[in-house]
Parts: C-alpha cells; structure tokens; sequence
C-alpha cells in the first residue's frame, strides 16, 4: 500500500507537472506573439518617430528662413522709409528754398532791367570801339608781316655772309 501510494503521488505531480509545463508553453507562445506585435509596433513608433523629427527640422529650417526673410525685407523697408524721409525733407527745403527764391527773383528782375540799359547804352559804344579793334588788328599783322620779311632778309644776308667769311 504505501508503495502503491507513493507511485500514485508521483504520478500526480507528474500529472500536475506536466499540465504546469503545458500551461507555461501555451503562454509563453502568447508571450511570444505578443512580443513579436510589440517589436513591430516598437518598430513602427521609431520609423513614425523619424519621420515626424524630420518633418519638424524641415519645418524648424523653414521657420529660421522665414524669419531670415522676414528680417531682411524688414532692413529693406527701414532703408527705405529712411531714403523716402530724406527724399521729403530734401523737398521741403527745395520748396522754402523756392519760396525765397520768388522773392529774390522779383529783386533780380529790377537789376536785370537796370543790367539791361547799361547794356544798350554799351553796346552803342561797343560800336566804335570795335571798328578801333579792328583797325589796330590790321596795322597789327601789317606789322607781323613786315617784320617777318624783314627776317627773312636779315636770315638771308647772315646766311650769305657765313658763305662769304667760310671762303
């Protein structure tokens, strides 16, 4: 009885051992699988994970353009603001500067009203003056002439006599 008993206990643990050990590779098949769903979706995070720092160093790189633009077109626009602010004040002091200017012109025109009858009154004596002019020019190259031939003479005579002593 007793050994009868001993072999019927074992044979229950073995029972209850293998049921254990069935049970245990039933779930660690599940295990299994569930790890193998886990590597993918790990898998597919990381891939997803890639793509988005990618889409957010495109949209960083994109932004600092955007920016870089924006800082430039505003540097564009103050040069001009300021170029425009010039051009006006230029304006403005052109346009007193007119102003002035209407009034000296009504001054000027008197003088030049005054300018011109010294001028006519000139212009009858200029007249004569430039028959005198005239008259002095042609005694002038009358004399140039002369004298010119007058050198040619004194050049020729020298000329002569430097033959005439040579001999």
């Amino acid at each position: 009885e007793s050994l009868q008993g001993r072999y019927n206990e074992i044979v229950y643990k073995h029972r209850n051992l293998e049921e254990q050990f069935h049970f245990t590779c039933e779930e660690k098949e599940v295990l299994s699988q569930r790890l193998a769903e886990l590597e993918d979706e790990l898998t597919s995070v990381r891939e997803t994970a890639r793509v988005l720092k990618q889409q957010a160093s495109a949209a960083e790189h994109e932004s600092v353009g955007f920016v870089d633009s924006l800082k430039v077109e505003h540097e564009q626009l103050k040069q001009q603001f300021h170029r425009l602010k010039s051009e006006h004040q230029k304006a403005e002091e052109r346009l007193v500067g007119a102003a002035a200017d209407a009034q000296q012109s009504s001054a000027l025109k008197a003088q030049l009203e005054d300018a011109n009858a010294v001028i006519s009154s000139l212009k009858e004596g200029s007249k004569e003056s430039v028959q005198e002019i005239l008259n002095l020019r042609r005694e002038t190259d009358e004399l140039k002439n002369r004298l010119a031939s007058s050198l040619q003479q004194f050049d020729g005579k020298e000329t002569k006599w430097s033959q005439e002593r040579d001999q």
